[in-house]
């Protein structure tokens, strides 16, 4: 029976199964980063990002390290950022729709969707411009 004696004792009983299910709930969050390597089909290359900041998908001897990425997903949307670990830049696009590395996150321009293709391969798509893919000719440039 509900009195106002005991009222006090329900409302913490009532808390802790609150703070229990809040932390339930952010430990039941599946990982939202994943660490990759990106590879072009066009130039039969993985992506990489050098420290000038220049996006391309070739076999130019460069260390490997440039080539891992880091998709990140900002919070729980679709939207994901691609990251270049060593060089440390994000993957945008520029506002002539160049593929660039970016020092600093610059929003859309920074932020892709992901879209499984039939063959088993994945797309990256702008946000900002839904029209607009991340893509590589032959020789490795965007």
């Amino acid at each position: 029976r509900l009195t106002l004696s005991t009222l006090p004792s329900l409302l913490a009983v009532s808390a802790k199964l609150l703070c229990l299910l809040m932390v339930v709930i952010c430990g039941a969050v599946p990982s939202m980063v994943r660490s990759v390597r990106l590879y072009n089909d066009c130039s039969g290359s993985q992506v990489r990002v050098d420290m000038r900041g220049r996006v391309l998908a070739d076999d130019v001897d460069t260390p490997d390290r440039f080539r891992n990425l880091t998709i990140r997903s900002l919070d729980f949307s679709v939207k994901l950022t691609i990251f270049a670990e060593e060089s440390k830049r994000f993957l945008c696009f520029n506002q002539k729709w160049k593929l660039v590395g970016s020092k600093r996150f610059r929003g859309e321009m920074c932020q892709f969707y992901e879209n499984m293709v039939q063959n088993g391969y994945n797309r990256f798509r702008s946000v900002a411009d839904e029209t607009r893919f991340m893509g590589f000719n032959r020789r490795g440039k965007p």
